[in-house]
């Protein structure tokens, strides 16, 4: 799926966004002078915004990704969206077992890999049936190169599906809101996957990341992603996601995910 034909894809430019940003804030001294001295209420009838995940009046700000999957990183460097107090709490309840997916998978190369691991691991040992039935999933994945190249076996075992593309889904729709300013309309649908290791998806989405906009929270071994929407579809857009230099997702919405 990821390697078909999207000649219709284009880059945002954060930068131009930034700016934008700070000029709405660089008004003349006179103009925020007045500004500060409006009545409380005439401040207050500024119009709430939407949750990104419902579109109903949002109440909280939701973290994006989920805070629960970083052991060393200050919230303030976390992306945070518009939501309501429902969403959040139900995607709160997804959080921890897609942080202990992030932990079985987690690179050795990547930082707190280890410390990822511990929190998992006590996590699992108080749901003994998980556990389990995780031991019972576990065989062996051929692993190459991006030329070709093999270069032996590696673990894999079975994980929960529902809270991986529910997170990944979540991701998307908050990243959406962030880099493009508006939300992902309710009724576009997101299709969220991973990709098996051995898998090669390198050489199938090497020539997307060329003409995607590429970011990462945590540093490049911790979370990085890279996005693209359509010129003529701006609800359609690709999203691919890397968690601590392993586990890779894929995520696309409108009519990329309809097709």
């Amino acid at each position: 799926m990821i390697g078909k034909s999207r000649a219709a894809l284009i880059i945002s430019n954060p930068r131009r966004m930034v700016l934008a940003d700070q000029a709405d804030h660089r008004q003349p001294r006179q103009e925020a002078m007045l500004a500060r001295k409006r009545p409380k209420k005439a401040r207050n009838l500024l119009p709430t915004p939407a949750c990104v995940y419902c579109g109903r009046p949002a109440t909280t700000r939701d973290h994006v990704p989920p805070k629960a999957i970083f052991v060393e990183l200050h919230l303030s460097d976390l992306v945070t969206v518009p939501a309501c107090e429902d969403c959040n709490n139900r995607a709160s309840q997804s959080d921890e077992g897609f942080r202990n997916i992030m932990g079985m998978r987690a690179s050795e190369k990547s930082p707190n890999s280890l410390a990822l691991w511990q929190k998992t691991f006590r996590s699992l040992r108080r749901r003994r049936h998980e556990l389990q039935a995780l031991w019972e999933s576990l065989q062996e994945v051929p692993i190459f190169t991006e030329s070709g190249l093999y270069l032996g076996a590696a673990t894999e075992g079975a994980f929960d599906a529902e809270a991986h593309d529910r997170t990944i889904e979540r991701i998307t729709r908050g990243f959406y809101f962030y880099h493009f300013g508006q939300s992902l309309p309710v009724d576009s649908p997101v299709e969220a996957y991973p990709i098996r290791d051995g898998a090669h998806w390198q050489k199938a989405v090497a020539p997307l990341l060329m003409r995607m906009q590429i970011g990462n929270i945590g540093g490049p071994a911790i979370f990085e992603y890279a996005l693209a929407r359509e010129e003529d579809e701006p609800d359609s857009s690709l999203w691919v996601y890397r968690f601590y230099a392993r586990h890779v997702a894929v995520a696309e919405t409108g009519l990329l995910a309809r097709g």
